[in-house]
């Protein structure tokens, strides 16, 4: 069987390559190897798996491709069905919806169920496709020894706006030491003098009661004003800072594009996806940034065993920022309004992490499987909630703290200015 020829967009006319992929992880009770591969995982055995009651777990998943409350339950839970009605396993499948999962937790529960769980990943407003690490827009997740360093996480999962609060913030308040320290001695010789000054700035500001000093005005307003624009970035920044805090996306079992080139699986760029990034030379800088190539086709993709990135850059433009009552994205724009499933990186033949449940669904897609599953939902409509339910912050949020923070700045500036001329 062509690969290539099945995976060809011309055949699968009816697929938006323009959505989110779909990513299934399965695991039973006889699979005890913990290695993770994008499609569905499964082995040998898989014939013994017959009576099957499975949860479908989502997040933020949007309403056509999952919803708990509709007659309709979505394209990814009877894609699932109908692959296992046509593998003569019976199944029942519910489905469930979490909100920001953590990935550590369902790893370690799906390792240690002994019932079988299928794992549905979707692309998500709240990851970002300059992340460093890919868990949504990667196909293979693989286990690796190495790790990248904390320190070197924490610099690179802050946002540009976030450094860039800190350092001016930093710099303003630099320069301000410099000047009280000028102004008092005249003189600013070594950096050993602008260490003494700040410790006797510092022990001033410790020791003497507050006064309406233009100088002591300005070194509370300097202090308040990088508290409230850390403060501020937090609310910019929200999800970003939760990463930090929840481990969301430090896991062992997350590894970059850098963990998977040491595992001798390159990574490349097809030459059909730089469509995606007319417009967007940032996603293409990054992508190229991890020694991707930029032209390949797909035949040299399935031939040669190199995984593809997915880039959900589409995505972030066809979606909502917003979530509606279920925690799920809501839809601007879907054209047409079916979900794409990367059949060439998911269903191919050749890759050693490739499974013999993947041959049967191949088989099963060369004989039109994926054709009837999406002609399903060819004319298949979104119903929005008429409430929303507000879950991103915008500056319509925080006009207020922004405001404040501006006067801030302005007042320090201007007490600073005073104390020099006095």
């Amino acid at each position: 069987m062509n690969t290539h020829n099945v995976c060809n967009r011309k055949q699968l006319g009816t697929i938006s390559m323009n959505s989110s992929a779909i990513e299934v992880f399965f695991h039973g009770s006889t699979l005890r190897e913990p290695t993770y591969t994008c499609g569905v995982y499964g082995n040998d055995k898989i014939k013994s798996l017959q009576d099957l009651n499975a949860t479908v777990y989502f997040y933020y998943a949007p309403p056509y491709a999952f919803c708990v409350d509709c007659e309709n339950k979505g394209i990814t839970l009877d894609l699932i069905s109908m692959a296992l009605d046509l593998l003569n396993i019976k199944s029942k499948l519910e489905g469930a919806l979490f909100i920001n999962p953590d990935v550590k937790k369902i790893v370690e529960s799906i390792l240690e169920d002994s019932s079988v769980i299928f794992l549905i990943t979707g692309a998500s407003s709240e990851f970002d496709f300059t992340q460093p690490f890919l868990y949504d827009n990667g196909y293979w997740i693989i286990r690796s020894p190495n790790e990248i360093p904390r320190w070197r996480y924490i610099i690179r999962i802050f946002s540009v706006e976030v450094w860039a609060s800190w350092i001016l913030s930093s710099i303003f308040l630099t320069l301000a030491w410099f000047a009280t320290i000028y102004r008092r001695t005249s003189k600013l010789n070594t950096l050993n003098d602008a260490i003494q000054g700040f410790l006797i700035i510092l022990k001033h500001f410790i020791e003497q009661p507050f006064s309406l000093k233009p100088s002591t005005i300005s070194q509370s307003i300097v202090l308040a004003t990088i508290l409230m624009s850390t403060f501020l970035m937090n609310l910019f920044f929200d999800s970003k800072f939760s990463y930090i805090l929840t481990g969301f996306n430090y896991e062992k079992s997350i590894e970059s594009f850098e963990d998977l080139m040491e595992n001798k699986l390159e990574v490349v760029l097809a030459d059909y996806m730089l469509e995606y990034f007319e417009n967007d030379k940032k996603a293409l800088k990054y992508f190229k940034k991890y020694r991707t190539a930029s032209k390949i086709t797909l035949e040299a993709v399935v031939e040669e065993n190199k995984a593809v990135p997915f880039p959900d850059v589409i995505f972030h433009y066809e979606y909502h920022n917003y979530l509606d009552s279920n925690q799920r994205p809501l839809i601007r724009k879907l054209n047409p309004p079916l979900m794409t499933i990367f059949l060439y990186a998911v269903l191919r033949k050749g890759n050693p992490l490739t499974n013999p449940l993947n041959q049967k669904l191949i088989r099963l897609v060369e004989h039109g499987f994926a054709t009837y599953i999406f002609s399903k939902y060819k004319s298949h409509k979104i119903v929005r909630d008429k409430k929303l339910d507000v879950k991103k912050l915008t500056l319509n949020h925080i006009h207020l703290p922004l405001t404040l923070w501006i006067i801030g700045i302005l007042l320090s500036i201007i007490c600073f200015l005073s104390e020099l001329k006095f």
